[in-house]
């Protein structure tokens, strides 16, 4: 017979978070083409960090990072000069949390919370 949907209860909502990444994705069209990711990780054990990019520069670029470590935070260096060269960058902003992020040196030093998420617009 039909068995019962088991519960998967964990005690935390995400539907306000995916709401969110789907609005991203569909406002911005860099999200909704192929081709056009670079992995800028350096093979980190925990963080995932890609760059979305224009090879035209003529729409709106993002650095995207996941941390998939549940248990702990994890933090991260990106020598922004080696993989974004020839981006204008003069700030990054979290469209998760609307903070804004200023490089130092062409360097992007990010530590992340646990299972946590961030989609950084490159801002000229």
């Amino acid at each position: 017979g039909i068995k019962p949907v088991p519960d998967y209860n964990t005690g935390h909502d995400f539907t306000a978070f995916i709401a969110k990444i789907n609005a991203i994705m569909k406002e911005n069209s860099v999200f909704q083409g192929g081709g056009n990711i670079r992995f800028i990780d350096n093979g980190h054990d925990a963080i995932i960090a890609a760059y979305r990019f224009d090879g035209a520069k003529t729409r709106e670029e993002f650095l995207v990072l996941c941390n998939f470590d549940t248990f702990k935070q994890q933090g991260i260096s990106i020598d922004l000069n080696r993989h974004l060269g020839g981006t204008n960058m003069r700030s990054l902003e979290d469209l998760l949390t609307n903070n804004s992020i200023t490089p130092a040196n062409g360097r992007l030093e990010i530590t992340m919370e646990p299972c946590s998420a961030m989609v950084l617009k490159i801002l000229p």
